[in-house]
């Protein structure tokens, strides 16, 4: 019994923080319509930089490290929070532009619906941050669930509060009405529930090979006309010389000329 109280405590807790950490994201990012990572890249751009040290620090290890991987279910475990998280966003986004669907207090009642399995699937999730890295894993989590509200809220700036929520307020009614196994079928079988699905590490027992390299495409012809093979014809035609002037005739050839002519008579 008091182990009970405990989880449900804990989880009321967890509930609670993610609330005001997802109104934060959607008074700051959605209603500003303003992107949080841009403006927190702005700030840092501005500051100075600071001095480097002369010494460099070892790199420490992080969950997102070439060794960090899921398990199966840890993966599943991050389904349902990336569903649980959009479902509070939406909630929060779409309370005052579709105030007859109440998105938001159907969030509530399926979080008190599947309370159980939310909040295994937050031990997980603070299980594989805790074996993967250093430092405090419920911190790990906040920063994570952060993320995926941050990439939602985005999403419905991008998209635009009315059309988001004309998309997205039907799948919290749809939720709403899944039992426990068909949630776990949702973020456990992907092939069962026909999506696709997005995470933040691949699977552990899952080997990822890239295909073979394709074969490099035609080389493109050069725009510069082909040249003949005839090195005679590639050389410019050469000008013709000015013919040379006639040459004056002497006194000779003009005293047997004048001969020839008056023999001819005779």
């Amino acid at each position: 019994m008091h182990r009970m109280r405990a989880v449900t405590a804990s989880a009321s807790l967890s509930f609670r923080r993610a609330v005001r950490v997802a109104s934060a994201l959607v008074v700051a990012g959605v209603a500003a319509g303003v992107a949080l990572p841009a403006d927190a890249a702005q700030s840092a751009q501005s500051k100075p930089a600071a001095q480097s040290k002369p010494a460099q620090a070892k790199a420490k290890p992080t969950a997102s490290g070439p060794h960090a991987c899921y398990s199966r279910s840890e993966h599943a475990a991050e389904q349902l929070i990336r569903m649980h998280s959009e479902m509070m966003i939406t909630g929060l986004t779409c309370k005052d532009v579709m105030p007859e669907k109440a998105p938001f207090a159907k969030y509530q009642e399926f979080t008190v619906k599947h309370r159980p399995t939310i909040s295994k699937a937050e031990g997980e999730l603070m299980g594989h941050f805790r074996r993967t890295g250093k430092g405090n894993a419920t911190n790990k989590f906040d920063t994570y669930r952060t993320e995926v509200a941050n990439e939602v809220s985005r999403r419905a700036s991008i998209i635009g509060t009315e059309n988001y929520c004309k998309t997205f307020v039907p799948r919290i009614e749809n939720a709403i009405s899944l039992s426990p196994d068909e949630v776990r079928t949702l973020t456990a079988d992907e092939k069962g529930a026909g999506l696709m699905h997005l995470s933040q590490q691949p699977l552990c027992d899952v080997k990822v090979v890239s295909g073979p390299d394709l074969p490099a495409g035609p080389v493109l012809a050069s725009a510069e006309p082909p040249r003949s093979k005839s090195s005679k014809s590639s050389k410019p035609a050469k000008s013709a010389k000015p013919a040379a002037p006639a040459k004056p005739k002497t006194a000779a050839a003009e005293s047997s000329t004048q001969t020839a002519s008056s023999e001819g008579k005779r």
